[in-house]
């Protein structure tokens, strides 16, 4: 998970946060134990999610949308594992990211 979100970033991105879980309890399903990953950029450029998840070497088409405070959300979620990307504006007008792995 760690190659593949610092495989995200980009010229002009700055790392905003970033949470590394090694056993989060219950973030895949009620009951199970997962790894967690959670990175977040600033970028000086609008970066769309479909850019982002080629970055990570997955197909946007498996990704469904979500809801989001201004800015847009796609999740794959399958028994095993989570894949979130958001991008947005910040009040500035500088560009977010942000990617959230989950693993079992």
């Amino acid at each position: 998970m760690r190659a593949a979100a610092d495989n995200v970033r980009g010229e002009g991105w700055t790392e905003t946060h970033r949470f590394e879980r090694k056993v989060d309890p219950g973030c895949v399903s009620i009951d199970s134990h997962c790894l967690r990953l959670e990175v977040a950029w600033a970028i000086d450029h609008e970066v769309p999610v479909n850019e982002i998840a080629s970055r990570l070497g997955k197909n946007i088409d498996e990704f469904k949308a979500e809801g989001y405070g201004g800015g847009t959300c796609m999740a794959n979620r399958d028994s095993n594992s989570m894949t979130e990307i958001c991008v947005g504006e910040s009040s500035d007008g500088r560009h977010n990211a942000s990617v959230t792995m989950t693993r079992k």
